[in-house]
């Protein structure tokens, strides 16, 4: 998954029609909270974008774009194993077998064990909405923060947790439609879903608003 998005063109909503555009082009700087601080995010493919378009069509939306902002190290990890032809899928001759570079060292990254001691991953979601409000510029900013916790790092529990709450929200029938396929956002209550996060007591919300002078 870090390969392709490191790879594959990034689909983004932009003057309200979708495009592709080269993954980690788009690039910004941003600044979080300590120990995150400033970095650089950029455009790359995720799910978000196959979905959040078409939904927020109503709203008038025109532009959606989802960027990654990736540690150092990883990012030197994963220019190291583009540069190598690691991230090809097309299976190569090795020796008598034919291989799919990716496929092998996705296998070997999972026989990796996983490092010692607690975890100490922290994470932010950031969403941020620009436009105007009675024909005022206003930029909303909401952070999620996940810190992590004794034996699950802020990853596992981003993930791990809201699928969790679907499933739970699902099988009470508190869903918002038929059963089926369906994107979260479409398919689940906003509020009874982001109860249930803050529920948990591992994530913390924080919200800014901001009224940019125009210039």
């Amino acid at each position: 998954t870090l390969l392709e998005e490191y790879c594959l063109p990034a689909p983004v909503l932009l003057a309200g029609r979708m495009r592709a555009v080269p993954a980690r082009s788009e690039p910004e700087e941003l600044q979080f909270k300590a120990p995150i601080g400033r970095c650089r995010a950029a455009t790359v493919i995720h799910s978000e974008t196959a979905t959040l378009p078409d939904y927020l069509k109503a709203s008038g939306v025109k532009n959606l774009f989802f960027k990654i902002a990736y540690p150092e190290t990883v990012r030197r990890q994963l220019a190291f194993l583009v540069s190598m032809g690691l991230s090809k899928d097309k299976p190569i001759r090795v020796g008598g077998a034919l291989l799919s570079p990716r496929e092998f060292v996705t296998r070997l990254a999972q026989q990796t064990p996983p490092p010692a001691g607690p975890p100490e991953d922290f994470e932010i979601m950031r969403v941020r909405i620009s436009g105007q409000r009675h024909g005022r510029p206003l930029v909303k900013t909401w952070d999620c923060e996940m810190a992590a916790g004794r034996s699950l790092s802020a990853g596992a529990m981003g993930v791990g947790f809201s699928a969790a709450i679907a499933a739970d929200l699902l099988a009470r029938g508190l869903a918002c439609g038929p059963c089926g396929a369906a994107a979260p956002e479409s398919m689940l209550d906003s509020d009874l879903f982001f109860k249930e996060l803050k529920r948990r007591g591992v994530f913390r919300f924080e919200e800014t608003i901001a009224h940019p002078l125009p210039i």
